[in-house]
C-alpha cells in the first residue's frame, strides 16, 4: 500500500497511509507532506505508480489542493542514499515534466516547503 499502490482498490484501502496523509492535507490548512526516499521511485514502474497515485490524490475530495501541500523532502535513510541522491532528484525532475505535475513543479521543489516554514506560530 502507500505510494506504491497498484490499483484503485489498494489506494482506497483503509490502511493505506499515503491516502490517509492526502486526506489530512486536503482537510487541514497547515498539514503538509514531504517525499524524499521512496526506493520504488528509482525504477520506471515505481515512478508510474507514484504518478498514478498522485492522480488519485488530486481527485480526492477536500478543501485544499494536495499538490500545493506536497514537498520534496530530505527525510532520507542516509546510509541507503549515499549513492542515489542524484538519481532520486532526477526521478522527481522527470516526473514533474509530466502533464499532470508540470504546473506544480515550483510548488513541489520549493514553494510548498517555503509556505510550510513561514506558517505563523
Amino acid at each position: 500500500h502507500g505510494w506504491d499502490a497498484i490499483s484503485d482498490a489498494e489506494w482506497a484501502h483503509p490502511n493505506n497511509y499515503a491516502r490517509r496523509v492526502v486526506a489530512l492535507c486536503k482537510r487541514y490548512p497547515n498539514v503538509y507532506c514531504e517525499v524524499g526516499h521512496l526506493a520504488e521511485l528509482l525504477g520506471e514502474a515505481g515512478r508510474q505508480r507514484f504518478l498514478d497515485n498522485l492522480a488519485r490524490a488530486k481527485i480526492m475530495p477536500g478543501e485544499y489542493e494536495f499538490l500545493h501541500k506536497l514537498a520534496y523532502g530530505t527525510d532520507w535513510h542516509m546510509h541507503t542514499m549515499i549513492n542515489s541522491t542524484r538519481r532520486f532528484l532526477e526521478g522527481f525532475l522527470s516526473m514533474f515534466d509530466s502533464p499532470l505535475l508540470a504546473p506544480y513543479a515550483d510548488h513541489f521543489f520549493w514553494k510548498n516547503g517555503y509556505t510550510y516554514l513561514k506558517l505563523p506560530e
